[in-house]
């Protein structure tokens, strides 16, 4: 592994969520409007989960590399916008 990818992984688990937009943050490809990178560590990135019985966009999300939490401001716009329509 990168050795200043090291130094990040997980450093954030802990600390306190911090609250963003969702249209705010840097895509991290043009293949997903969900994935973003990371405005805190900028290696990782934020890939927008879902719950699993619902499928519905979650509000708190977390880096895959700094652990560090978000929540997101938008989230009411987000859903609404979504491509999914699922009916458990």
């Amino acid at each position: 592994m990168n050795g200043e990818l090291e130094e990040v992984v997980g450093e954030n688990f802990l600390k306190p969520i911090v609250d963003v937009r969702h249209s705010d943050l840097e895509d991290v490809s043009e293949d997903s409007e969900y994935k973003k990178e990371c405005p805190v560590c900028g290696q990782g990135m934020l890939v927008c989960s879902r719950d699993q019985m619902t499928m519905e966009l979650k509000e708190i999300d977390r880096c895959v590399v700094c652990a560090q939490r978000f929540r997101y401001l938008d989230i009411d716009e987000m859903r609404k916008n979504d491509w999914v329509d699922y009916n458990p």
